[in-house]
């Protein structure tokens, strides 16, 4: 397929940074499909992305340009034909290109168009035609559906290509003893290992400096709380152009033989580059300039090199799917995971320090080392013994609780958590909008309700924050006091507190507000709503606050009894927002098995999501205990419970706790 645009490389003669535009046949810049690219760069995708989305996007342009196509109005039928002429016309190197590359080009295109649309260069309908609602009545394994539902519904492209997903491949290990026998130099040798036992990306291990090479025992003289030798990868920007995917920063054990590949390497490092050189860790020793970090092209060359003497395809995607292939082995065969976790390899889920290790990260080189191959997790009734070695099992999850865990954040006399906004340790954050007291899951995002109201008013956001019309909200903590001089009760509607609104809304009454707050007398502040958690006063006979005592009546009239309100009281949980969750409701041994659990997984990254920690307790509710079957379990309380990516970040909470219990029964040390 012929293309009158095509896509090339910007240098800047300022400060010879580099950037991807796309040019026409009279070599003039293409402005939109150019802006796209460089909004690219500005988000910090990888340069590997843009230089591939700039190829398709002057793909597209080209085919538009011959087919007479005015790409700013292109519709669905138009679309649909160049699908065709992408399955069927010939890709580079005359090869046919297959559905995974058509659906890439797609993917780029539509972005390219949703861009345009977002930025007022196309029409706002053009965008709309490449997506289409549509409910998943069926979920992919590890999918989070949402507390109600809500994420089922989705938009989805309507052109798509057959494509079929590849078995991720690896290689065998007589394949890997001939790889690592044609690595000629330490530096190839260290690079080869590195990615074969850390299971690294090939970005993420040319983009590692010295300081995240954790190579000692005990790391914490350099203000790392992560014990064993590790490797810290992190999103940032390098001078060579590499770049972790994740944004979240997280670290992988490092084995022995990374440590020897290590050393031999700097020995050779010092011997050829003299001084220090430059922070970066894989830097050139065979070519000029020496000392200049290692670019992806030289990791390219000397894999080309390798997969020619080697006989066989070798990339450097293929040592992180041996890694994870041989890691699921060596789990499957019962052996700890400790130190050859390569976590979020093939499960979707980013890896963190911690895992696979003690609470406190410890390895196995420390003797209070948990292997992560202990039972499952069982739902057992409240009848069974709590502890595993006889009485204690509360008693030791008790002393060992963090008593100032998440100052300002935890209350644990009415079990809320209330994360802070602000903290980079919880995944909720503020709304966008101005003056809007609700918190959202998106990072630098906005409500629900903020949402709706926009979509309503059909204003654009630059209108709907300058003017944010007024929708309802439910405030989670109470806001403003009752007109009324000297009343301490909380503000409901009008101006005016529940009861003294309910006082002016009396059967044929035409006063003001201001009228009746001027003569009515002012009421001391009721007592809080028997909800343990709930900071609303109790506006009825009951104890409750209008929100509860609603909850309570739609509850059968004819369970209403004494017994029945205090049981229902006991398991009720507050109203709470996305940053919220309560422990109020669980029996006294699993609300502490899960606080324990807790506060061990929010001493490493990602941070705590309070929605994944509610459905978690959603699921739990009516549970005895966390507690280990045996070795006949098959699966464990949470799995069963929880989509994947749940499972996976809490599902370590009853063996972590289990083992470290144990071994101080055994040994009479502390973990």
């Amino acid at each position: 397929m012929s293309s009158g645009f095509r896509a090339e490389r910007a240098v800047s003669p300022v400060d010879g940074s580099e950037l991807w535009v796309v040019l026409d046949a009279e070599l003039l810049l293409h402005r939109e499909a150019s802006d796209f690219l460089r909004c690219l760069q500005g988000a910090t995708r990888s340069p590997h992305t843009i230089r591939a989305y700039a190829g398709r996007v002057a793909l597209f342009l080209g085919w538009c340009q011959a087919q007479g196509v005015e790409w700013r109005r292109i519709g669905l039928p138009d679309l649909a034909r160049f699908k065709r002429s992408l399955e069927v016309g010939p890709g580079r190197g005359g090869r046919v290109r297959s559905g995974s590359t058509v659906n890439a080009v797609l993917t780029a295109v539509c972005e390219f168009l949703r861009f345009c649309a977002r930025t007022g260069l196309v029409e706002p309908i053009v965008a709309e035609r490449l997506s289409e609602p549509r409910w998943l009545r069926f979920t992919p394994p590890g999918f989070d559906t949402g507390e109600s539902g809500q994420f089922r519904a989705v938009r989805a492209r309507s052109l798509k290509a057959r494509a079929e997903t590849p078995f991720p491949e690896a290689l065998s290990a007589e394949q890997t003893a001939t790889v690592l026998a044609c690595c000629r130099r330490p530096r190839e040798l260290f690079l080869v290992i590195l990615l074969l036992h850390t299971g690294l990306r090939i970005g993420e291990g040319l983009g590692l400096r010295r300081c995240d090479m954790h190579m000692l025992p005990d790391s914490r003289g350099l203000g790392c709380a992560t014990v064993g030798a590790h490797v810290h990868v992190r999103h940032r920007a390098n001078p060579n152009g590499a770049l972790a995917k994740s944004r979240f920063p997280r670290s992988v054990p490092a084995s022995d033989a990374v440590l020897t590949a290590y050393a031999d390497y700097q020995y050779e490092r010092a011997q050829t580059v003299s001084g220090t050189g430059n922070d970066m860790v894989l830097v050139n020793l065979y070519h000029e300039p020496l000392g200049a970090p290692m670019a992806y092209r030289a990791a390219k060359r000397f894999f080309d090199r390798v997969a020619g003497e080697c006989g066989f395809p070798v990339r450097p995607h293929m040592l992180r799917h041996t890694a994870a292939t041989n890691c699921r082995g060596r789990h499957r065969r019962g052996a700890s995971t400790s130190r050859s976790r390569v976590a979020g390899v093939h499960d979707g889920l980013p890896a963190r320090p911690g895992r696979g290790q003690t609470p406190r990260g410890h390895g196995r080189r420390c003797r209070a080392a948990v292997p992560m191959t202990g039972p499952a997790l069982q739902l057992i009734g409240p009848g069974r013994d709590d502890s595993p070695g006889g009485a204690g099992w509360l008693d030791w999850l008790q002393a060992h609780l963090d008593p100032v865990w998440r100052p300002g954040e935890w209350d644990g006399a009415a079990k809320l958590f209330t994360g802070d906004l602000h903290s980079d340790r919880t995944a909720a954050w503020p709304c966008r909008t101005p003056g809007c007291p609700t918190a959202t899951r998106h990072h630098h995002g906005r409500c629900d309700g903020c949402r709706r109201a926009r979509t309503g008013a059909g204003l654009s956001w630059e209108d709907y924050d300058a003017d944010p019309p007024r929708h309802p909200i439910r405030p989670l903590l109470p806001v403003g006091r009752c007109a009324v001089p000297g009343c301490e009760s909380d503000l409901h509607c009008c101006g005016l507190c529940y009861r003294h609104e309910h006082a002016w809304r009396r059967p044929g009454s035409t006063e003001s507000v201001a009228d009746f707050a001027a003569r009515a007398h002012p009421l001391p502040r009721a007592q809080d709503c028997l909800v343990a958690g709930c900071a609303r006063e109790h506006v009825s006979r009951r104890g409750l606050c209008r929100f509860h005592d609603k909850r309570y009546l739609r509850t059968d009239p004819d369970g209403r009894s004494a017994d029945g309100f205090a049981a229902w009281v006991a398991a009720e949980r507050p109203l709470l927002g996305v940053h919220q969750f309560c422990l109020a409701g669980l029996g006294e041994l699993l609300g502490v098995e899960v606080l324990y659990g807790l506060q061990r997984r929010d001493l490493s990254p990602p941070p705590m999501d309070p929605t994944q920690v509610r459905i978690l307790l959603a699921r739990l509710a009516g549970a005895g205990s966390l507690n280990p079957p045996g070795e006949s379990g098959d699966s464990t309380l949470i799995e069963t419970m929880l989509p994947h990516r749940y499972s996976n970040r809490y599902r370590r909470f009853a063996p972590i706790s289990r083992a470290a219990y144990l071994h101080s029964i055994h040994t009479g040390a502390d973990c």
